[in-house]
């Protein structure tokens, strides 16, 4: 997603954002690609380390003309809750509180029945079939495994079988310890699986019951630490709740997810590295790598995982790419009027332009646009290479 991704603050202060796949963006009157499990916060989308918030829009969707979802019955068996999509709804799914995580790819139109689960259930789409399934850590706390039957090295091994995400929830038992232990974390689940494509974290903000300072509750530089260590080692992050965090943090928490390894300034250029791609302040045309750049908004440019240079550009009318909820590849201006990018998507992949598409070309084949507003465009989940031309 362009997001999953990172977001640098001017200055290049290393802090993030993403999209994914964003953040794609808590509470915020526009989607941010970085942070999506924030669907997938595959956040710009699904290949970054996507930050995710339980229980939170991974950001609103800002085009007028696409409803909200209709609520539907409830359904008595386990608790699970059915909802019927608004045909042309496309916000990421609300993360559950403790619902788990588990994506199971899947096939479907656009319009598709919602089963959101508590306590682990399943959720599921028609157009995307999602069971993500929660598992409480029993790796860096081993107690876990006597106490309530954890025993992740058992139900990892289905990945290589199964597309689905995994996600670790960090027990209270160890709340009170340091955002370092995210690294250890990471590491002995590395151990079990090659996939840490699909691992993902669960960081609960809430008040804990050791005794902790300087706050009960995580805020400030200690949630923005907890987020960005996380963020390193995992590619999707996601938080519990979006009622408790503060207010002064929620900004901030995009930036604080970006995992950038390299950023320095020569003359008028600037390299920045990053693991799962970033979003960098950035007003004005950009060229990336000597080359004139699509993919941004006006404030920031959306880059993909690597080293890339940027510079100013001259001022050209092609159209711009401004949000994607998938894994930013490649992009590129190919005429004055269209622009070719390819992505990945574990979900169907959301695209907003800064103009209406005209026609779509996905794999070299022609498409009939599949709109969600007058300028967000649906694509496959999968990885595909997209020319879209918007005079």
């Amino acid at each position: 997603m362009l997001g999953g991704h990172g977001q640098l603050l001017d200055g290049g202060t290393r802090v993030r954002n993403q999209g994914s796949a964003g953040f794609r963006g808590v509470q915020q009157a526009e989607p941010q690609p970085g942070a999506h499990l924030l669907e997938e916060l595959p956040a710009f989308g699904d290949g970054g380390a996507d930050l995710g918030v339980a229980c939170a829009e991974q950001g609103r969707h800002h085009e007028a003309d696409v409803p909200l979802p209709a609520r539907g019955a409830q359904v008595p068996e386990r608790g699970v809750r059915r909802e019927e999509l608004a045909p042309r709804d496309v916000r990421p799914p609300v993360e559950g509180s403790d619902a788990g995580v588990a994506e199971a790819d899947g096939q479907g139109g656009d319009r598709g029945v919602r089963a959101e689960g508590i306590q682990g259930a399943h959720r599921v789409h028609r157009a995307r079939l999602v069971a993500r399934e929660q598992r409480v850590d029993d790796r860096f706390d081993a107690g876990m495994r006597d106490a309530i039957g954890a025993d992740a090295a058992r139900v990892l091994p289905l990945l290589d079988r199964h597309s689905f995400t995994f996600l670790i929830e960090d027990p209270a038992t160890i709340w009170n310890l340091g955002p370092q232990r995210y690294q250890t974390l990471a590491e002995r689940y590395a151990a079990l699986t090659p996939r840490r494509d699909r691992l993902a974290i669960d960081l609960n903000v809430v008040e804990r019951y050791q005794n902790v300072y300087p706050t009960k509750q995580q805020t400030g530089a200690e949630l923005f630490e907890l987020v960005h260590r996380a963020s390193t080692g995992f590619q999707r992050v996601a938080l519990y709740f979006e009622s408790s965090l503060q207010e002064p943090d929620l900004k901030l928490l995009p930036s604080a997810s970006a995992a950038v390894t390299r950023m320095e300034s020569s003359g008028p250029k600037t390299v920045v590295e990053s693991a799962a791609g970033v979003g960098v302040p950035w007003k004005g045309p950009v060229m990336v790598d000597g080359r004139p750049w699509p993919v941004a908004d006006g404030e920031t440019v959306w880059l993909p995982a690597g080293a890339h240079t940027l510079e100013a550009a001259p001022e050209r009318a092609a159209p711009r790419l401004v949000r994607l909820n998938a894994d930013l590849k490649t992009a590129r201006i190919s005429s004055p009027t269209a622009i070719e990018f390819s992505y990945q998507s574990t979900a169907r992949a959301i695209a907003i332009l800064d103009r209406p598409p005209l026609r779509l070309k996905i794999d070299g084949a022609d498409e009939r646009l599949k709109l969600a507003g007058p300028k967000t465009l649906l694509l496959p989940r999968g990885q595909h290479s997209v020319v879209i031309e918007a005079p």
